[in-house]
Parts: C-alpha cells; sequence; structure tokens
C-alpha cells in the first residue's frame, strides 16, 4: 500500500502484486502437477493409476480458481482531496471495474475499524450521513499504522473544508 499525503489531498492505493504473484504461481504449481500425473497415468494399470486420474480434475479446478483469483484482484485507490471536497473510490479489476464518489457534505467521519472475522486485521471506514458505511480498504493485510495515518490526513481535509 502506498500513500501519498499533500496539502489538499491525500491518495492511498492498494495493489496486491505479491498476492497475485503468490496466487499465479500456486495455479502454476497445480497446472504442472495435473499434466504430471496425466504424463504418468497408464490406463488399465492398478490403483495407483486409477488415483492419479481422479486427482487430475480437482488439480484442475483448484489452478482454475487459484488463477482466476489472481486475475481478479482489484487495484484500489482512495482519493481524499479537498481541492473539490470529493471522496472517490476506485476499484480497478479486469472483469468487475467500481467507482464511488462523496462530497464532502455527504461523509459524516472517516474511522478505522478492526475487520469482522479478523482481530488483528484494520480497514479504512467512512461514515456516511445516511448511515451507510464504506469500506475504504478492502484487503486485510494492510499496516495500521497506514490506515490511522490515512484517517487521520482524511479528517483534516474534511474538518479544514
Amino acid at each position: 500500500m502506498t500513500l501519498v499525503v499533500g496539502e489538499t489531498f491525500v491518495v492511498m492505493t492498494d495493489r496486491p502484486t505479491l498476492e497475485r504473484a503468490f496466487n499465479a504461481s500456486l495455479a502454476v504449481a497445480g497446472g504442472v502437477t495435473a499434466w504430471f500425473c496425466l504424463r504418468v497415468y497408464r490406463p488399465g494399470g492398478d490403483w495407483g493409476d486409477l488415483a492419479l486420474a481422479l486427482f487430475v480434475p480437482f488439480l484442475a479446478v483448484f489452478s482454475a480458481a487459484v488463477l482466476w483469483r489472481a486475475l481478479t484482484l482489484p487495484t484500489t485507490t482512495c482519493r481524499v482531496d479537498g481541492a473539490r471536497l470529493i471522496v472517490e473510490l476506485t476499484r480497478r479489476a479486469p472483469f468487475a471495474p467500481r467507482q464511488g464518489r462523496w462530497r464532502f457534505d455527504d461523509i459524516a467521519e472517516f474511522r478505522a475499524d478492526v475487520q469482522p472475522g479478523h482481530g488483528s486485521s484494520w480497514w479504512a471506514m467512512a461514515i456516511l450521513r445516511d448511515g451507510r458505511r464504506v469500506a475504504l480498504t478492502p484487503r486485510t493485510d494492510i499496516d495500521r499504522e497506514d490506515i490511522d495515518r490515512f484517517v487521520l490526513e482524511a479528517q483534516r481535509l474534511i474538518s479544514t473544508a
């Protein structure tokens, strides 16, 4: 995660590069193992050969699922712009890009909350005046200090507007 703080803006960008690389390597490992199982398989062999043949569909589904995860992890950018008085949230993923935009008047506060089910994982939240809560950092492995700094800078920009 990168955090850029300026006089009138704060931008938080989360690129899950390491997670993408790990998932891609798991997909390759699963594909190579499935290929090896098919290569070693002998039709009409013993029970070991049958087990290899039955293991291939599991490996193919596993590889496809992990590759899908690697390809669809979003790059999230949240920009709090004090000059234009807006908050922009962009999640860029290959198949499902999403954007959100709120004026400063629509936001009640920014808060660092612990994620449900993850005792030590934090995320930045925007609490809107209509009661909705928007997660500005969807992933769980972002450093707490970075989240706190982003929240403090965003609160500073909203309070001075």
